[in-house]
């Protein structure tokens, strides 16, 4: 009987594939780092321009000065946006990016002051999102006074934690919106109880009322004192306060001195 042929364990042209495909592998890697060695030293990509968005001002070239020369793709971004942050609280959405092969590009939007808080008695600026600017200007001292927050640390260019602040600033923001309320100058906000919010009113700079509503029904509410705005027929200078927060206003007038 015929013996039969026995098969080789592993097919030569395998193995020749496969030791061509580890050296074509090899040969990858090998250009992988090459190149990666290259991007990191070469003088090309080293840092020569330093491009400031103009929303980004009063930020300058000069904040990022010594970043000149270093290779761009070992600059650390998120530290320099860090940095940044901290020195200009009075912008927003800061990015520094890389555009090959030798540019940083910082792009950002400014803070607009849109309402004050008083922490112990010490007023800051804060925008719309209710991230702290910093102390107020002299043209800022206008803007609405918001009271009553709890207190805490107050670091230029994070967000105020106390969830009320939001409620204010929506507040102040239908002021703003609403036709019929801008023509009154919203002075002051005390928000300590939400089921009292009670919003200080004036015109003319002589005349000042409270207008009392809650959180549950703060815009149907400034709805309400719209309309009666637009009614007429209110004396605002003999108004004491008005509450609404019971479906209709409620209107209490001043003592007249006889």
């Amino acid at each position: 009987m015929a013996r039969k042929k026995q098969t080789p364990p592993f097919d030569p042209k395998f193995l020749r594939l496969g030791g061509l495909v580890l050296i074509f592998l090899l040969g990858v890697a090998l250009v992988v780092m090459s190149a990666g060695s290259l991007l990191m030293t070469s003088s090309f990509f080293a840092v020569k321009d330093i491009v400031v968005d103009e929303q980004a001002q009063p930020l300058g070239i000069s904040d990022l000065a010594r970043l000149k020369g270093q290779n761009i793709f070992t600059v650390d971004l998120l530290k320099a946006e860090e940095r940044l942050r901290v020195k200009y609280p009075q912008l927003a959405r800061l990015r520094v990016m890389r555009r090959c092969p030798d540019q940083l590009v910082v792009s950002a939007i400014k803070r607009e002051p849109f309402a004050l808080v008083s922490m112990d008695g010490h007023p800051c600026v804060i925008d719309r999102a209710g991230y702290i600017i910093g102390p107020p200007q002299e043209d800022q001292r206008s803007l609405p006074v918001i009271k009553g927050l709890t207190r805490q640390k107050v670091i230029t260019g994070n967000p105020l934690e106390d969830e009320r602040v939001h409620t204010a600033l929506d507040i102040v923001e239908r002021f703003h919106s609403d036709k019929a309320l801008s023509s009154i100058a919203l002075v002051s906000i005390v928000i300590d109880d939400p089921a009292r919010i009670v919003c200080l009113l004036g015109r003319d700079e002589t005349i000042f009322f409270d207008v009392i509503i809650d959180k549950d029904n703060a815009m149907p509410g400034l709805r309400m004192l719209a309309g009666v705005m637009v009614r007429g027929g209110l004396d605002l200078a003999l108004v004491k306060y008005i509450d609404l927060r019971f479906g209709a206003p409620v209107i209490g007038q001043k003592k007249v001195k006889k």
